[in-house]
């Protein structure tokens, strides 16, 4: 009696991502499922992608399993850009392919207003006056510190332990 080949099947059939220029990671990472198709031993099964820039964990697994995948953009320009994860194994019968889109949409700019055109400036002519008094240099800014808000090394302090807290050092 041989080996039992099986057949995995992958949802969705296509992951499809969408990204501003200039974005290094896309924050949304879409889910691949891989699970049996029929009868057949549940075997081990690993993942690649055909370029770097898709990521994926696990990278290995056996059925069902949900597959998290993601794209990196970094230096991408504007335009669409295609790979595929490819799900492998010794006993399968095919190694599905899904195909991966990652649209790079243009940065948005802020539209500019035209400055307005500049108008010619009026010169008055010039009437003999009082002379102009001599400048007197003015007393260079003293710098008086102030001392901060009564209680202000409480919302210090209350930030370090919601950090502490979030890192899990302190409950």
């Amino acid at each position: 009696m041989g080996c039992e080949r099986a057949n995995l099947k992958v949802t969705p059939a296509e992951l499809r991502f969408q990204v501003a220029e200039g974005w290094s990671f896309i924050p949304d990472y879409q889910q691949l499922a891989v699970d049996r198709d029929g009868p057949g031993i549940g075997a081990m099964f690993t993942i690649s992608a055909a370029h770097a820039w898709v990521s994926f964990t696990p990278s290995a697994g056996t059925p069902p399993k949900s597959i998290r995948i993601g794209c990196r953009s970094i230096g991408f320009e504007a335009g669409v850009y295609e790979s595929e994860v490819v799900v492998s194994s010794s006993v399968l019968i095919d190694n599905p392919r899904v195909p991966v889109v990652l649209t790079v949409t243009p940065k948005e700019e802020p539209p500019t207003e035209p400055e307005p055109p500049e108008e010619p400036e009026e010169v008055e002519p010039e009437t003999p006056g009082p002379a102009p008094e001599p400048e007197v240099p003015e007393e260079p800014d003293i710098y008086v510190p102030v001392p901060p808000e009564p209680g202000w090394w409480l919302d210090v302090w209350g930030l370090i332990l919601w950090v502490l807290r979030r890192l899990g050092v302190v409950r």
